[in-house]
């Protein structure tokens, strides 16, 4: 499981790095566009305006998901953690009470040792 959460981290990075490329590049047209001015630059300012915003609610969205995953990721590992624990003590506790039960079926093979 962990390599596919890393995998999913991964794939995050590069979708993040692809947003920031497209941000980048939004920027870039609204540059021509003002160069080019009049007619041609309010029409299209107005449209990379809102792809820009769009753009940022994604990456906005993305560092959200990214957020949540690392901290479920964290919450997982805690939970293999304490889990791997509870299972340690409950192994622990069955040697513990077998090494227990053989001392006494020893001590009662003793006993009865003892009468003959």
């Amino acid at each position: 499981m962990s390599g596919e959460i890393n995998q999913l981290f991964v794939a995050l990075a590069q979708l993040r790095k692809l947003l920031g490329g497209a941000i980048d590049k939004a920027n870039e047209a609204m540059g021509f566009a003002d160069e080019i001015g009049g007619e041609f630059e309010q029409e299209l300012s107005t449209d990379i305006d809102a792809l820009q915003t769009t753009l940022q609610e994604l990456l906005d969205d993305l560092d959200t998901s990214i957020d949540e995953g690392k901290t479920l990721w964290a919450d997982e590992e805690s939970m293999e953690t304490s889990l791997r624990s509870g299972l340690e003590d409950e192994e622990n506790y069955k040697v513990d009470s077998e090494h227990i039960q053989d001392e006494r079926d020893q001590e009662k093979s003793e006993e009865k040792e003892d009468r003959k």
